[in-house]
Order: C-alpha cells, then structure tokens, then sequence
C-alpha cells in the first residue's frame, strides 16, 4: 500500500529519480527496454523536448520508490475541431516503443489502482488516456480495465497481435526446429552466400556507431525504395535522431546489437536490436537489394546463432505475426490496445462508438510523417 503519490511535472524531476525508477522497473512485471530512464530521456532529447511530462510517483512510508505513471499530455483532435488532452506514456512515438504500461512493484499491485486514483484527481489536466501495444503477457491490459471500471472510467480494448521466438540453448537444438524445407533453403543459401564472398560480422565491432547508424538508415530506405516507398527513418527522421541518441547510451549499457553482411567491404544487410532483461528486441533492419539474394535471412540466421552463444533466450519479433515470423518458429502473444476516457460529456464523442488516436478522426497533430506508414512488405528468400 502506496503511503503517497506524488505529482512529477518536469523531465528534471523524473531524471532524478532515475536510479531509483532502475531499481523499480528490475523488480515489476512491467520489466522492458521501452520503460528505461535511458529510453525516455533520450526520447525527450530528441523526439519531444517540449513534452508536458504529468507523471505520478508512488512511495511507501519507507520512502521507497513503489509505482510510476510516466505519462505526458498530448493535445489531441476529433476531426480537426474538438481539442482532447491526452495522456501517453513517455517514449511512445517515433521511436520503436512497445509494451507501455504503469510501473509497479512486485508485491504492492494496489499500488496501480493508487495510481490512478491520483491521476482521477488531476482530471481538470487530462480528459483521456492512451496506451497503445500493451502486453498482455503482463497482465497489463486487466490491471489497467479493471482500475478504470473500479472508477468509472470510459473503456475502449481492441487487440494487438505481437510475436516471439524461443531460443534453446544451442543453435543446433533451434535448427533442427525448423522445417525441412527451411533448414535445405538455408544450408544452400550460406553456402551460395559464402562462396560469393558474403562475410558477417558485429558491426559495432568494425565501424564507428555513427557510421553504423548512417549505414541502418541508408540500407533501410534502399529496402522500401524497392518496391516504391521510403524507409522508416526517411518518413520519420524524429525516429534517426532517437536512434543517434540512443543507441550510444545502449552501447555503454551493453543493450545494442548490430550485425551485418559485408560483401567487397560493403555493407549490404544491417539488423538492429537490444537486448534486455535477456531478451533481443529486433528494432530494425535494411539491406541493398541488389545484394545477392538471401543475404537478409542468412544475416537473422547468423544472428540468432550469436545471441544463443551469449545465453539470450528470447528473440522478440515485437508486433504482428508474418508467415515469414512463423518460419523462424515465432509464436503468437497477445495484447491490447487500451482507451480510457472519464465519464465526462466531451468524453461521449469518442465512447460512442470506437473512435481511435491513430485513426482519420482523432490525431496528435505532432504525430506528422511525410508521407502514409507503408505495409509490412512480404518477407520472401530473398529478404
């Protein structure tokens, strides 16, 4: 039982209670990357310096760190006209965020209901509250309703698709897993590959991380540029900054992996993702699509064979689940997308009927790309 919560409006508040929210987050359910100090301040460096950070802090009467709501508040839309002021998690756009949740510690779950009860007090600063790609492995969706309907709240849940891998304790083990045909498709292409002088390495280990980086960005845009789009850091250069910012910071922490396919000296495939809590997330990848065909799966085989070797047993494809996702043995998990809203009058324009923060009626007019996000293109041999 929370003694206090406690109101933090400015990033300078939260980035003091940077080690004690370390310490929280290794003990709660909510555990990932994507909830770190590192990942938030570098996001508030560089994605929304000008966020209106409404957080609450919850401690026991020890004074110990128990529960944290990072949230800021976004000025919202519906059609262009009525203005809603809504509450995110810090770190969520523009970056690769997943799995926001309200932090709590293990053992103090009222805490949560705490929580939100603080923040129904504040409700003259907020009207709803958005949490997109919740885990639902977490218990994160249930905790969050059931705190909502204890006070009344508005509720909107729609479901999220995510995906993740099992690794064993050898590559062998995780090879023999997949089937037959893929095991043949692979052994021929490495060996294609190799004789054409394919080599792979850790690329952090070979170039200067902004060089790395700037070679991520420039392979990714080649990859959509294929088929007529542009790639992820081209439509969001908000989401290159973040990268350059944080990715340092990873490094130091040990987080970052970069592999890649070199060919003549040439980059021409590049992955990117961090592992935490002993789990790889894959973020990011890219390659030059005039490279031999195979190089990108040769490039995820020869990674995952790295990250067993150094006990990681988790390769986290995030969200959706692709028909090529399942040939690397990915299976399903499920979560939510949650919409909480309190029982006000604005509030029935968007309870009415579903009516969703990423949708053609209710934006954050910050959350501009130049141009329309692309599909996730078909995964073939070749990628």
């Amino acid at each position: 039982m929370a003694a206090s919560c406690n109101v933090i409006e400015h990033a300078a508040d939260l980035e003091a209670i940077a080690a004690e929210w370390d310490d929280l987050l290794s003990d709660s359910p909510s555990r990932t990357l994507f909830l770190t100090p590192d990942w938030v301040r570098s996001w508030l460096r560089t994605v929304r310096p000008e966020a209106r950070v409404l957080a609450v802090a919850a401690r026991d009467a020890a004074g110990r760190l128990v529960g944290l709501a990072p949230f800021y508040v976004a000025s919202m839309r519906l059609v262009n006209l009525v203005r809603f002021r809504c509450l995110r998690v810090l770190g969520d756009t523009f970056c690769g965020a997943e799995y926001p949740d309200v932090i709590v510690r293990r053992g103090c779950e009222t805490v949560g209901a705490e929580i939100l009860q603080a923040l129904e007090a504040l409700g003259n600063r907020w009207d709803v509250m958005w949490l997109t790609k919740l885990a639902g492995w977490t218990g994160a969706p249930e905790r969050l309703r059931a705190g909502a309907d204890n006070l009344g709240w508005r509720v909107q849940s729609r479901e999220r698709a995510f995906s993740c891998v099992s690794l064993p304790d050898s590559f062998e083990a995780f090879f023999a897993r997949l089937s037959s045909n893929a095991r043949s498709m692979l052994r021929r292409r490495m060996k294609q590959l190799t004789t054409a002088g394919i080599a792979f390495e850790r690329l952090c280990d070979t170039t200067p991380l902004p060089e790395a980086l700037e070679t991520l960005f420039r392979l990714n845009d080649l990859r959509w540029s294929a088929v007529g789009l542009r790639g992820s850091f081209v439509r969001k250069p908000k989401e290159a900054d973040f990268y350059r910012e944080f990715a340092p910071r990873a490094r130091d922490r040990g987080w970052l992996r970069m592999y890649a396919a070199r060919l003549a000296g040439r980059v021409v495939a590049v992955q990117l993702g961090y592992v935490y809590d002993g789990i790889y997330h894959q973020m990011q990848e890219g390659f030059d699509p005039s490279a031999p065909r195979g190089v990108g799966n040769a490039l995820r085989q020869w990674s995952i064979e790295r990250l067993i070797e150094e006990g990681v047993r988790t390769y986290d494809f995030l969200g959706g689940l692709t028909e090529h996702k399942r040939r690397w043995l990915a299976e399903p998990r499920a979560g939510n997308d949650l919409l909480l809203g309190r029982p006000t009058l604005k509030n029935r324009l968007l309870f009415t009927r579903p009516v969703w923060p990423t949708g053609r009626y209710l934006r954050d007019p910050n959350d501009v790309r130049h141009d329309p996000p692309p599909p996730e293109p078909a995964e073939t041999d070749g990628a």
